[in-house]
């Protein structure tokens, strides 16, 4: 009985360690849950940061191209503008020419 009882304890020493062993485990994987669901969220995060960013740059070229076009408008007018103003100059040259 007394080697039984010995064997039970050893056992029961041999569980015991085997629990603190896996509780251990438990914890350590826990925490390790623990970061990649923080970790999962800020990847989150930041794919829809990105998302905006993406737009933005998406808008901003609109912009740009409208914005150039506006320009080359503007440029356009200005050309013709000066042809007309070139084509009144050379009138009252003429008319200045005439008066003369």
């Amino acid at each position: 009985q007394v080697s039984e009882l010995q064997a039970l304890h050893g056992d029961r020493d041999s569980l015991q360690e085997a629990n603190d062993h896996l509780q251990h485990q438990v914890s350590e994987l826990q925490a390790v849950a623990s970061r990649q669901q923080s970790d999962q969220q800020h990847v989150t995060a930041l794919m829809a940061e990105r998302e905006r960013l993406s737009a933005r740059v998406d808008d901003l070229t609109e912009q740009c191209r409208h914005a150039a076009m506006s320009e080359q408008s503007v440029a356009e007018q200005h050309k013709s503008a000066l042809a007309a103003l070139g084509g009144e100059k050379e009138s009252l040259e003429e008319l200045v020419a005439r008066l003369r």
